[in-house]
């Protein structure tokens, strides 16, 4: 027997599979010494990319704006600024949002460059540019829709690389490096027990879904020891359906990350 977990977020379901020591069953565990700080650190990256993953693909769907706010040179604002010119734009958005009776959320990662320069990145619903970018005095804005096969796991891990230093260059401490407004949809997962041995190495998707290839892992985790598998499914479109090798190519590209560079 063992544990299987979902998480439904958008068109996409994520699924981890591991086994339980209440069973009694004799589970092999990994060598500890795998079990480094450096280990928990890409651990714990993973598991920051993957919640980043369900957040963006729970409330955001292709045609969304993905924003990316600067600043002229002479007039780089220091972090709390930054922090103030940021609250300052997302209000000003909001009420736009408010007076055509569109509901308005957002995901926010502000990121610094090696000389503490800072920027931010935004992901908003679907709304007229030339409003949005009118309210951002303070440099330039760029901004493309969101990619049509509506999972944005990519997207997120580009986040996850923009928001790894501090205003000072260095580093940043480990934690979360995004926010985002409170009426995000915040994806549940579900535990089931599986009477089975053990699970496919290589795993099937539900009917109308298909796995990104990309995203499929059997390992063992650092933190238990105890063997894993973890996938995303996602949810063929309408014309998709019967085609899982251009579904599976779709994936594929997606996982580019040169399409926000």
């Amino acid at each position: 027997m063992y544990l299987k977990k979902t998480c439904k977020a958008g068109i996409t379901i994520e699924v981890h599979k591991s086994y339980s020591a209440r069973y009694g069953r004799n589970i092999p565990r990994g060598n500890r010494e795998s079990r480094t700080p450096e280990a928990m650190k890409k651990y714990n990256e993973k598991m920051a990319w993957r919640k980043l993953t369900r957040q963006i693909n729970a409330n955001f769907v292709p045609g969304d704006l993905f924003l990316t706010c600067t600043y002229r040179k002479e007039e780089r604002p220091d972090p709390q600024r930054a922090k103030q010119n940021m609250e300052n734009f997302l209000d000003r958005v909001r009420r736009r949002f408010k007076r055509v009776g569109v509901e308005f959320k957002y995901i926010l990662v502000t990121a610094y460059g090696e000389q503490g320069a800072p920027h931010h990145h935004v992901i908003i619903p679907a709304f007229d540019y030339r409003i949005v970018a009118a309210c951002w005095p303070h440099g330039a804005m760029r901004f493309t829709g969101l990619y049509p096969n509506g999972e944005y796991s990519a997207l997120a891990w580009y986040l996850m690389g923009q928001s790894h230093l501090s205003p000072n260059g260095e580093e940043s401490i480990p934690g979360n490096r995004w926010s985002g407004s409170r009426n995000l949809i915040k994806p549940v997962e579900k535990i089931q027990e599986v009477d089975a041995r053990e699970w496919r190495e290589e795993p099937k998707p539900i009917k109308g879904y298909y796995i990104d290839p990309n995203s499929v892992e059997n390992g063992i985790s650092p933190v238990t020891g105890i063997p894993y598998q973890f996938y995303r499914m996602i949810q063929l479109r309408p014309f998709e359906k019967g085609r899982s090798k251009n579904a599976k190519r779709s994936a594929k590209d997606a996982t580019a990350m040169a399409r926000y560079g």
